[in-house]
C-alpha cells in the first residue's frame, strides 16, 4: 500500500510539472491524429467507393509530397532556432519571418511540381482538381505554426492546432461528402480546416513577436539551414507515400484503392508500437551511460518483447484479415485480403528493425551509420515501388514493402555486428 502511494504521488509530480504537462499534450495531438483517421476512413471508403478512395489516396499522397517539400526540414531546424533564442523577441521576429519567407519561395516550386505531377500520373490527368487540392492542402499545412510554438514549449498550442485541425476536418467531411465525385473535396475541406488553425496560431504568434518584416536574404539563410535536414526527413516521409503513386502509374484506380486500403489498416497498427518505442529508447540510452552490460540485456528484451508484440499483430492480420477489411473499409475491399496478408510479415521485420537501428544502435553512438540504413532503405524502397509496381502490380509493391523491411534488418544486424555488437550477443 505504501508502494503504491508513493507511485501515484510520483506520478502526481511529474504530471504538474512542465514536462509532464507538455507529454500530456504531446499525447492528446498523438491520440488525435490516430482517432480522427479511423473515424474518418471507413466513411470515405464506404462513400467514394473502391475507385474514388484509389484516388484519393494518390491525391492524398501527392500532397504530403508537396507539404513534405514546403516544410524542408522546419519541423527540426526551425524549431531549434526557436529554442535557442525564445528569451529574444526581436531574433523570434526574424525567425518567423525568414520561416514563412523561405515557405513562400518553396510554395512556387510546390506548383511546378504539381502541373509536372498533373501532366505525368495517368490518375490526375482527367482529374486536374484533385491536383490543385494537393496543393492547396500542402500550403495551408505547410503555413501552420506548430513548429514555433514547439521551440517555444507551448504544447498546449500544439495540441490546439493539431486536434483542431482534424475535429474540424472530420465534420466537413461528414457533413458535406455525399457521393464518388467529391474526392478533391475532401482534400480541400483538410486543407481549409488546417488553414483556419494556422491562421489562428499565426495571428497569435504575430501578436507575441510584433511586425514581420520579410527579405529574400533572410528566407535564403534559412532555405540553407533547412537544407540540412532536408534530404534525411524528404527520403523518410517519401517512404511511407511513394506506394500508391507509383502504382498509380501501371493500375487503375481500383487496384490502388484495394491496395491503398490495406495499407492503411497495417499503418495503423503499426502506429500501436511507437509508444513502445518512444518508451524503451529514453531507458536503453540511459542506462546505456551508467551500465553497458544491463544496458545490453534491456536491449535484448526491448527486442524480444516488441518481435512478440509485432508477431502478434501480424498473426492478427493474416487469420483475421477479410473481416477487418469487411468491416473496416467494407464489403468491397475483401479482394485485399491477399494484400494484407503480405504486408503482415512487414509487422515483425519492423519491430525488429527498429528495436535494432533506433533503441540499440543509437544507444551505442552510431548515429551516422543508423542514417545511412533508413537513407538506403528509403531510396531503396522508391526503386522497389515503381519496378515492381510496373512488372507484379499491387502485389509486387507490397512484397516490395517486406523486402524493404527485411534489408533493414540485416543491414542493422550487420552493422551491430562490426561495430558494436547485437544485443543478444
Amino acid at each position: 500500500m505504501i508502494l503504491v502511494r508513493r507511485l501515484l504521488g510520483s506520478l502526481l509530480v511529474a504530471a504538474r510539472s512542465g514536462l509532464g504537462r507538455n507529454l500530456f499534450y504531446l499525447y492528446l495531438a498523438q491520440g488525435a491524429n490516430y482517432l480522427f483517421p479511423l473515424l474518418t476512413i471507413p466513411y470515405l471508403s464506404r462513400t467514394l467507393g473502391l475507385e474514388g478512395f484509389g484516388l484519393l489516396s494518390v491525391g492524398q499522397a501527392l500532397a504530403v509530397c508537396l507539404q513534405l517539400l514546403v516544410d524542408y526540414g522546419f519541423p527540426l531546424s526551425g524549431t531549434r532556432e526557436v529554442a535557442r533564442h525564445r528569451e529574444d523577441r526581436k531574433a523570434l521576429a526574424q525567425i518567423l519571418a525568414g520561416v514563412l519567407g523561405a515557405k513562400l519561395v518553396l510554395v512556387l516550386l510546390a506548383g511546378g511540381l504539381t502541373l509536372l505531377a498533373w501532366w505525368v500520373v495517368p490518375v490526375l490527368r482527367p482529374n486536374p482538381l484533385v491536383a490543385f487540392a494537393a496543393f492547396f492542402y500542402a500550403s495551408a499545412t505547410a503555413f501552420g505554426p506548430s513548429w514555433f510554438y514547439r521551440g517555444l514549449e507551448e504544447m498546449r498550442m500544439v495540441a490546439f492546432l493539431e486536434v483542431g485541425a482534424r475535429f474540424l476536418a472530420l465534420m466537413g467531411i461528414i457533413v458535406l461528402v455525399r457521393e464518388p465525385s467529391q474526392v478533391p473535396l475532401v482534400i480541400f475541406i483538410n486543407g481549409a480546416a488546417s488553414l483556419v488553425v494556422s491562421l489562428v496560431g499565426t495571428w497569435r504568434l504575430w501578436r507575441m513577436v510584433g511586425p514581420l518584416v520579410f527579405s529574400l536574404q533572410g528566407a535564403c539563410r534559412f532555405l540553407s539551414l533547412g537544407s540540412r535536414l532536408f534530404p534525411f526527413q524528404a527520403v523518410m516521409a517519401l517512404y511511407l507515400v511513394i506506394n500508391p503513386i507509383a502504382l498509380s502509374l501501371f493500375a487503375s484506380p481500383r487496384e490502388v484503392g484495394l491496395f491503398s486500403g490495406a495499407e492503411r489498416i497495417v499503418r495503423a497498427l503499426w502506429g500501436l508500437l511507437d509508444p513502445l518505442n518512444r518508451a524503451f529508447f529514453p531507458r536503453i540510452s540511459h542506462t546505456m551511460a551508467i551500465d553497458e552490460r544491463r544496458a545490453r540485456s534491456l536491449a535484448a528484451r526491448a527486442l524480444i518483447f516488441m518481435g512478440i508484440i509485432a508477431t502478434g499483430l501480424g498473426l492478427t492480420l493474416v487469420v483475421f484479415a477479410p473481416w477487418l477489411l469487411r468491416y473496416f473499409l467494407g464489403a468491397s475491399y475483401e479482394e485485399a485480403t491477399p494484400l494484407l496478408r503480405v504486408m503482415a510479415l512487414a509487422l515483425p521485420l519492423g519491430a525488429v528493425s527498429n528495436a535494432l537501428g533506433i533503441q540499440w544502435a543509437l544507444a551505442l553512438g552510431l548515429d551516422v551509420l543508423v542514417n545511412r540504413v533508413f537513407l538506403l532503405a528509403g531510396f531503396l524502397q522508391l526503386g522497389i515501388a515503381f519496378l515492381f509496381a510496373a512488372a507484379y502490380g499491387p502485389g509486387g509493391v507490397a512484397w516490395g514493402m517486406v523486402l524493404v523491411a527485411l534489408f533493414e534488418v540485416v543491414a542493422f544486424a550487420l552493422v551491430l555486428a562490426r561495430k558494436g555488437g547485437l544485443p543478444l550477443g
